[in-house]
């Protein structure tokens, strides 16, 4: 696996020398629309379990998005399309809402596990990323129940965005923030008393280490104010929480919208990339 990784990669940096950049797909119109699916989602749902199910969808389609906008060469494509058809047949099979929510958590670990991959174009990170995602199999495989298995999703799904907030930041800005959040997820998993607080802190800690990510990528400082707006979102959900499942819905749904602005800077970038202008959204 790890060879394969280093061959796509030599391959995509050579036809980035000798080719230029590839013409890129512009995905406003879908971010757009996934975030519009968020917003009917939660104006439909009829309790707190829904509503986590709703971000959780939502955030793997946002991820989704994500990677193909970074897979400029489609090497990891059929990857991509088949994590996102076990996405639609997973759904179809649940029994539950929260089958749906193990559906969406366990996607978007997969999902940033492609992203990882792509980003990590060195190689640098290849044993630590291969470790998450055998901890991620080993997880599932010791799973008793769903909530175990959301639990595991929500865990690996963090200790990767850790990997991938790494990887983004090459000047080493944000290093103490970054190890700050893990030191929080390590100290939270050792004080949960059960699943569902593990659950909670995963949650937490990958919209915080995500907001971070949207920093590093909002360059010009463009969303500012978006990303303060929705960290202000988090910290006032937080207080207003009454019950663990309404902190693992705050988590969902700020990780969701950080991953909307996340997705946005990616796909602007990746058009002035292609076309030497911003794409209108």
């Amino acid at each position: 696996m790890k060879l394969a990784r280093r061959i796509l990669a030599l391959l995509c940096a050579m036809m980035l020398l000798c080719c230029g950049t590839a013409a890129a797909a512009n995905y406003s119109s879908t971010i757009d629309s996934i975030y519009d699916s968020y917003k009917s989602g939660n104006r439909s749902a009829d309790n707190v379990y829904q509503q986590i199910a709703n971000g959780a969808y939502r955030t793997f389609e946002m991820t989704y998005v994500w990677a193909n906008i970074l897979d400029t060469y489609g090497a990891y494509d059929s990857t991509i399309d088949s994590i996102y058809d076990n996405y639609k047949s997973s759904n179809r099979s649940a029994d539950n809402v929260n089958q749906q929510i193990a559906n969406g958590t366990y996607r978007t670990f997969e999902m940033m596990y492609v992203i990882a991959n792509l980003l990590d174009t060195r190689g640098t990170y290849d044993s630590t990323i291969d470790s998450i995602y055998d901890s991620y199999k080993s997880g599932n495989r010791s799973a008793d129940t769903v909530y175990q298995q959301i639990a595991n999703g929500t865990y690996r799904t963090f200790e990767m965005t850790y990997v991938i907030a790494n990887l983004l930041d090459t000047s080493s800005l944000y290093d103490s923030t970054i190890d700050s959040i893990y030191d929080s997820y390590k100290s939270g998993n050792r004080s949960a008393d059960n699943v569902y607080q593990q659950i909670a802190n995963g949650s937490y800690r990958t919209f915080e280490m995500l907001y971070v990510v949207a920093n590093l990528l909002d360059t010009r400082g463009t969303y500012d104010s978006t990303i303060d707006s929705i960290y202000d979102s988090y910290k006032s959900g937080n207080r207003s929480a009454d019950t663990v499942y309404q902190q693992i819905a705050n988590g969902t749904y700020r990780t969701f919208e950080i991953l909307y602005v996340i997705a946005t800077i990616e796909n602007n970038s990746s058009s002035i990339a292609s076309t030497g202008h911003i794409a209108s959204n």
